[in-house]
């Protein structure tokens, strides 16, 4: 089930950084056949060749011994290992391509190679839906956002790191926006924005939060996020309040002032966190954080 279909799991990879280049009519789909095999190994190295991978970070010659032309009659090892560098090559080339949705993208492949007196069959193991599924109308989370980035950042026309510039943030500005994944589409004007920077996973821009004061003793924000600092306003048991977590605190928006998240020298919370989030969106740790009761997961 993995070594037999090896070539087109190459070729799918290939074609959700490299839409269009992969000529689908030309792979046979008849994989357990060895003949096939060999034409479907000839078509990947063909394609393998015309996107130069041999000069990718993960395949020069001077970081493996792994080679495409080789893995016909490599042993499962060598398939296992080439598979790996080839995850961590796409992992750090999705941020930047053009929108992939592969059950979408599986569907024209079928219909593109009936076209031409093909037909397809996929692996079991890779997901087809022959009918395009309804469309589910998706609550759409509107958030406040506030740019991090001491330079100015982009506003583009699209979720595509390539697409027009149509306008820019500069450092502090505030802007309404709906997150999508590592990007923020803006819900008061046209445009996306990154996010996070792909490859440190810094962030670009913050959201800002909801929080109620759990406490039952009166608490204060203060000038500063400090114990120490002037006291700005008291905040009472069940007041809400928004901003944007700063550590430990949270900076106040709307009014001046921080407030601590915790009590001085312990763990009990003063605010907790009520911001609302798309629970389908969560990643599965979160997921279960928020199964089993805690409101810790919104600032993980």
């Amino acid at each position: 089930q993995f070594e037999v279909p090896f070539p087109i799991l190459i070729l799918t990879i290939l074609d959700a950084i490299y839409t269009r280049r992969v000529k689908w009519r030309e792979v046979d789909f008849r994989y357990q056949y060895r003949r096939s095999l060999m034409a479907n190994y000839s078509v990947a190295e063909r394609i393998w060749g015309e996107v130069n991978m041999e000069k990718a970070k993960e395949f020069r010659f001077e970081c493996t011994q792994l080679r495409l032309e080789n893995m016909a009659e490599a042993p499962i090892k060598d398939k296992l290992a080439f598979m790996r560098l080839l995850r961590r090559w796409y992992e750090h080339r999705c941020y930047t391509a053009d929108p992939y949705e592969p059950l979408a993208r599986r569907r024209e492949i079928v219909a593109q190679c009936l076209a031409w007196g093909h037909s397809v069959q996929f692996p079991p193991w890779i997901r087809h839906d022959k009918e395009e599924p309804e469309q589910k109308i998706e609550r759409v989370i509107k958030d406040t956002w506030r740019v991090l980035s001491k330079a100015p950042i982009a506003v583009l026309s699209a979720k595509n790191a390539n697409s027009e510039v149509i306008a820019e943030k500069k450092y502090g500005e505030t802007f309404r926006g709906h997150m999508d994944g590592d990007w923020v589409m803006l819900v008061d004007e046209p445009g996306w924005i990154v996010r996070v920077v792909a490859e440190t996973r810094e962030k670009i821009v913050e959201k800002q939060e909801t929080f109620r004061v759990v406490t039952r003793q009166v608490t204060c924000s203060r000038t500063a996020p400090r114990h120490e600092a002037a006291p700005v306003a008291k905040k009472k048991f069940g007041d809400i309040v928004n901003g944007y977590v700063y550590g430990d605190w949270v900076e106040l928006a709307g009014e001046e002032g921080y407030m601590d998240i915790f009590a001085p020298g312990t763990r009990a919370r003063v605010l907790e966190t009520c911001t609302v989030e798309d629970y389908h969106k969560m990643p599965e740790y979160k997921r279960l954080i928020w199964f089993l009761g805690s409101p810790d997961y919104q600032h993980m």
